[in-house]
């Protein structure tokens, strides 16, 4: 299938580690105080570049939550931005960007501390607004519109390549996006996001095979392969 699928399911299939610096930001007008690190992460739909990965985020953001100084952790919606939220406890930022730290190497996910105070100013105008930030598996609305975006392209590239009519495209749309909605949800780490793609894959075949019988889906999956092979090509 189309390499942008795999993409969406592994949202970073290899990426480097980075360096990775932390300091503390006071967040402006905090009855409490609470400190704030932001952190900029390679994050974005591999499907859709506007949004965030939240099969790929969601492990992430759970470990750091676990974590006993840390109160919350957040994803902006273009999957370009953490925040983590120290507890009420922490006074330390040094003691909060050290337990977080682990965790991003544990997962592979370069995060690069936002030192700008400037930029820092700008992000916290919207924090933890509808829509614009996702809490901890909150970002499972991200995924279900990744699910959306996913069937919307696989079925379109087919229709428009005269490989399904307007009916077995509706039908096969409605059933691609079921099947990622439940896959996107059900990864729970990181390694899973990684590893699901080839495995998504088949089951998308399937969808077309009992949609339009082997023949037909045969050519699809060769469609498909073409344009992976011409886009590594490109790479």
């Amino acid at each position: 299938m189309n390499r942008r699928v795999v993409l969406v399911i592994g949202g970073v299939l290899l990426i480097a580690l980075a360096g990775i610096v932390a300091k503390v930001f006071h967040v402006p007008g905090s009855k409490h105080g609470e400190l704030v690190i932001l952190y900029e992460v390679p994050m974005v739909c591999g499907e859709a570049s506007d949004i965030g990965c939240g099969s790929r985020s969601k492990p992430v953001l759970i470990e750091l939550k676990n974590l006993d100084n840390v109160k919350e952790a957040w994803l902006n919606r273009a999957g370009t931005m953490i925040a983590v939220v120290g507890g009420s406890t922490v006074t330390d930022g040094r003691e909060l960007a050290a337990s977080v730290k682990p965790i991003f190497r544990k997962n592979e996910v370069p995060a690069v501390y936002v030192e700008q105070k400037d930029q820092r100013d700008n992000l916290m105008v919207d924090f933890r607004s509808a829509g614009k930030w996702y809490e901890g598996t909150d970002v499972d609305k991200l995924s279900m519109e990744e699910a959306g975006r996913i069937a919307e392209r696989v079925a379109g590239d087919a229709a428009k390549a005269g490989l399904i009519n307007e009916k077995e495209t509706r039908a096969i749309k409605s059933d691609v996006e079921s099947y990622f909605k439940k896959a996107l949800l059900n990864i729970r780490t990181c390694s899973e996001s990684d590893s699901t793609g080839a495995r998504c894959q088949a089951d998308v075949y399937d969808i077309f095979r009992g949609r339009i019988g082997k023949e037909r889906a045969d050519k699809v999956r060769q469609m498909f392969e073409a344009g992976q092979s011409s886009d590594t090509d490109k790479d």
